[in-house]
């Protein structure tokens, strides 16, 4: 009986040490890979352009006639003057998590490109232009909390005169849905 008892007892332990470390570490899609500090200071989206910085603050939301997500920014700053991020990536509605995206992939036929992600950047100031298509590079959603994205991205692109340009240093961090 005591041997029943204790092996009842062991099961029992073994059974809670098993379920908790089961336990799925992804609630909410989170990934725990936040970084503790804003990378991007008080916006919420930067990135280097050949050496330039930049630092936005973006909105997401889901484009359902096309089934993909995306991270946009929009400012008009007067005259010909404007700026516009667009950084989308296939995805199902409602099924926002971590991942990774490939920049080098079509968005043309979404049902057959998962994984493909889009980045491109375009600012006019009064007749300076700076702007990065991406052509290569990886998007990766690192956690998805709160309705909050954080993510980090690179990539080789080409500009407004289709000479190639590198972006680095690319952070998302808890950008709000739309």
């Amino acid at each position: 009986m005591k041997k029943t008892v204790l092996f009842m007892m062991l099961m029992g332990m073994v059974s809670l040490v098993v379920l908790y470390s089961c336990k799925d570490k992804d609630e909410d899609n989170v990934t725990d890979k936040t970084p503790k500090t804003n990378p991007c200071g008080t916006a919420n989206i930067c990135f280097e352009i050949e050496g330039k910085k930049f630092n936005f603050d973006a909105k997401w939301f889901y484009m359902q006639a096309q089934t993909k997500y995306r991270v946009s920014y929009t400012r008009d700053l007067g005259g010909v003057s404007n700026e516009r991020i667009e950084m989308d990536w296939i995805g199902v509605r409602d099924e926002l998590k971590a991942g990774e995206f490939d920049f080098s992939k079509s968005m043309t036929n979404p049902q057959e490109n998962e994984g493909a992600g889009a980045f491109f950047f375009y600012q006019n100031n009064n007749g300076v232009i700076s702007q990065v298509a991406c052509r290569q590079g990886t998007l990766k959603i690192l956690d998805v909390k709160n309705d909050q994205i954080t993510a980090t991205f690179s990539c080789q692109g080409v500009n407004h005169e289709n000479k190639p340009v590198t972006l680095t240093a690319g952070n998302a961090y808890q950008i709000p849905r739309l």
